[in-house]
């Protein structure tokens, strides 16, 4: 019994991680101040009806739902973030380094993350 608990607590911890504790060296930079002429890609992860209702002009929408699928699709070029959130941020930059791109900065349309995981409870 002792160790299904140790083990559920290890999972706990390993999805809390990923979910909410920010990758530092990332940084948060808005749209309007990313240099469209440097070798970037504008990534946006948020779902189709949020992306839609918010369009940025240049920008792959790929849902975080689909990457797995679909990111071959994406260009090896450094890569601008676009999330609804800071969890689907933390999350989408984790997968995206985990697939070897090179993940420079982010933009978070819906809130402002902050670079702690007390944010997090606040």
């Amino acid at each position: 019994m002792i160790y299904l608990l140790i083990i559920l607590g290890i999972l706990f911890i390993e999805q809390f991680y990923k979910r909410y504790v920010p990758i530092q060296g990332i940084d948060f930079r808005e749209i309007d101040t990313i240099d469209r002429r440097e070798d970037i890609v504008l990534l946006d992860i948020r779902d189709y009806q949020e992306a839609a209702k918010d369009e940025i002009p240049g920008s792959i929408n790929i849902p975080f739902a689909y990457l797995k699928r679909f990111y071959r699709e994406i260009p090896n070029k450094k890569i601008h973030l676009i999330a609804s959130n800071c969890m689907e941020k933390n999350i989408g930059v984790r997968y995206l380094k985990k697939y070897g791109f090179s993940v420079q900065s982010y933009t978070v349309k819906e809130q402002k993350c902050k670079n702690s995981v007390v944010s997090v409870f606040n």
